[in-house]
């Protein structure tokens, strides 16, 4: 007669449900793979405070406009006097500026003309009146030489006899929404 024993596991615990492994350390494929996503993760957040930089510059440069604007010069203070005949009770010179003039005031003044936020917002600017139908990425980077001319070309679009205020609030505006959308597209990334 034939007696079935059960016979103990000669590996215990091989029947039995395997418990879940441990990750090892990264191979060389798993760590490049780390770098580059955090280069990555890195160059997203820059690229979103440099933005974030633009739309400060060109809602503060929105709301210099609405203090004062003016035709054939970057900015000039108005005299106290016409402030007074204005109504206004304000302490010091109010500052008037055009367009490039409220875009370097809000970037931080005269120091600031060759500031990347100051460029940076007067390419985005630029863009915006010449490439409204365009989609295409803004030139942030034109050479020198282009650049000035496209700061000239905002000048004179500005200085345009019969050109309006609203106008160019319209053209702020216009940057302002690119930029805004810009942000929640990388933000959605």
């Amino acid at each position: 007669m034939t007696v079935i024993v059960a016979v103990p596991p000669v590996h215990p615990g091989v029947d039995e449900a395997l418990p879940a492994a441990r990750p090892g350390p990264p191979g060389r494929r798993g760590a490049r793979q780390h770098r580059r996503a955090a280069a990555r993760a890195g160059r997203t957040a820059a690229a979103r405070a440099e933005l974030h930089g633009i739309l400060e510059v060109l809602v503060e440069a929105r709301a210099l406009l609405g203090r004062g604007w003016v035709q054939g010069t970057w900015f000039t203070a108005q005299p106290l006097a016409a402030v007074a005949a204005a109504g206004e009770e304000r302490a010091g010179a109010q500052p008037a500026a055009c367009l490039v003039g409220a875009v370097v005031l809000a970037a931080g003044g005269r120091a600031a003309v060759r500031g990347q936020r100051a460029q940076r917002s007067l390419d985005l600017l630029w863009h915006t009146l010449h490439r409204a139908t365009d989609p295409g990425p803004v030139r942030w980077c034109p050479a020198p030489a282009l650049r000035t001319l496209q700061v000239q070309d905002l000048t004179r679009w500005n200085d345009t006899s019969g050109r309006s205020l609203e106008e160019v609030r319209a053209l702020l505006d216009a940057a302002i929404g690119r930029v805004t959308r810009e942000l929640q597209l990388t933000g959605a990334h």
